[in-house]
């Protein structure tokens, strides 16, 4: 594909300079030049749409409050182009989004609160931790699952990647995932323990 620019640029090289042959190739050319630009109008509208529910993290709490006095604007806005009739067909999902955004956005703010003055979670090294010295598996490596009810041991341990795999269809464990399920406990309170 090529642009406006492009053709300019092309009829300039050929030397091209009478008027009338000039508009044949633009005319000839036009739709493709504007097939073009509505797929380049269509990507840009597109990628506006993907990033509008995007969030970042790693913010500050009052990055965070700001950010929903914002949503809360786009969500006043968009029920009220809903009641006026201005975007029928895509209006709820736009809404919906905004909707699930805010919910995100109050959910880094109160994780962010739980974690104020206290250290950062070590996840890599809680990962890192030996699984061997949470669950004690037999001689071929493998224990009952901790995750379905079963008569033959189908968890096995991978000690290159420190992970413990069901065989019978669970799938792949770290180990935060099995000192959670073996002590009962939540994300935050297995990886500080794990990563002392």
């Amino acid at each position: 594909m090529y642009t406006h620019k492009t053709l300019q640029e092309g009829i300039e090289r050929l030397g091209i300079t009478d008027p009338n042959e000039i508009a044949s190739i633009v005319v000839s050319n036009y739709r493709n030049l504007m097939h073009l630009e509505k797929v380049k109008e269509r990507e840009e509208r597109e990628a506006l749409w993907k990033n509008r529910f995007n969030i970042p993290y790693g913010l500050k709490k009052k990055e965070y409050e700001e950010m929903l006095k914002d949503i809360q604007k786009d969500i006043d806005e968009t029920k009220d182009n809903i009641r006026h009739g201005k975007t029928v067909i895509w209006g709820k999902d736009e809404l919906n989004g905004y909707i699930d955004k805010k919910k995100k956005v109050k959910n880094y703010i109160k994780f962010s609160t739980k974690l104020k003055g206290k250290e950062p979670l070590n996840i890599p090294k809680a990962k890192a931790f030996p699984i061997e010295q949470i669950l004690e598996f037999n001689r071929a490596g493998k224990i009952k699952c901790l995750w379905h009810e079963e008569n033959s041991p189908s968890l096995s341990w991978d000690k290159k990647r420190n992970k413990a795999h069901c065989f019978a269809g669970c799938g792949d464990f770290d180990s935060i995932d099995i000192f959670m399920k073996k002590n009962n406990t939540d994300f935050i309170s297995a990886v500080k323990h794990l990563s002392k």
